[in-house]
């Protein structure tokens, strides 16, 4: 059986496809899923850092624009905790949920620019940083998307630029004693980046599991296919076989009766004309009066 089925074009054609098919999805599912899950990521790093942004101009507009109005002696500093009647600036809120938020979670945040305060005039930026700077400050959108390898691990790095939104900001940078830039801020300036690392291992351990699942799911199904359609054509080939060996046989019961038939027509042929040979000779042979 598995010599014929071997030998059966229809089934080496379906074996190559389903081959074919495999080594497609071997190949297309990973890509597939890498992508899906690069975006995903992306889309919700971005999400967080807006939240972020949207936390800073809630405590801007709601906590710093009322306590200058109602509460002067209340400072604000980088110097604020445990400190009292010190609160922090809007923009050290950030780099404090920023801490926060990478402590709690294994996703980086880091929050940086070309324009440091002066407590953080020391901090020296990397080759990735000064891309992604640059990258941000030539883009429309200010977004930046790319996957990355810190120590060895896969991660994906978001990097949403800070734009100058609200005239107190502006004229805060403007006007504030520890700046360590010469221009004047305007709204809709990007000030620095927001950025966001998550890692990538994790979900590609998850899409490996599943691109497996598939492979599995769709290799079963297109077994079962072949074993479907292998057995059909068996069965159908040894029907065939029997019908063909039945036709034969009455092939051969015709021919033998159609030979039977011919030496019997042969013979009365033969009969016939013996008797009338043997009619002419006694024809001849018969004496005149």
């Amino acid at each position: 059986m598995i010599k014929k089925i071997l030998k059966n074009k229809i089934l080496i054609s379906i074996l190559i496809v389903s081959i074919a098919i495999l080594s497609i999805l071997f190949v297309a599912i990973p890509q597939l899923t890498e992508k899906n899950t690069i975006d995903l990521i992306a889309k919700n790093s971005i999400t967080n850092a807006e939240q972020i942004k949207l936390t800073r101009a809630y405590y801007l507009q709601s906590v710093v624009k009322d306590i200058k109005e109602y509460a002067p002696n209340i400072k604000f500093d980088y110097n604020h905790q445990g400190v009292n009647g010190v609160l922090p600036f809007p923009t050290s809120t950030i780099h404090d949920l920023s801490k926060i938020f990478s402590a709690n979670t294994n996703v980086q945040f880091r929050f940086y620019s070309e324009f440091p305060f002066k407590p953080k005039a020391n901090r020296v930026l990397d080759e990735k940083q000064k891309e992604i700077l640059k990258f941000t400050q030539n883009n429309k959108d200010g977004i930046y998307i790319a996957s990355d390898t810190i120590n060895g691990k896969p991660v994906v790095r978001v990097a949403v630029t800070d734009f100058m939104t609200e005239q107190s900001c502006v004229e805060c940078h403007n006007s504030h004693k520890d700046r360590t830039w010469t221009k004047d801020w305007k709204l809709g300036d990007r000030r620095g980046v927001l950025e966001i690392i998550t890692p990538l291992e994790e979900p590609l351990a998850a899409n490996n599991i599943m691109k497996n699942k598939i492979l599995s799911y769709v290799g079963g199904s297109l077994l079962l296919l072949i074993v479907y359609y292998s057995w059909m054509l068996y069965k159908r080939e040894n029907e065939l076989l029997v019908e063909n060996e039945s036709l034969n046989k009455k092939i051969e019961e015709e021919v033998a009766k159609n030979i039977q038939k011919e030496k019997q027509i042969i013979l009365q042929n033969r009969s016939a004309a013996l008797g009338d040979m043997m009619a002419a000779i006694i024809h001849q042979w018969k004496p005149t009066s």
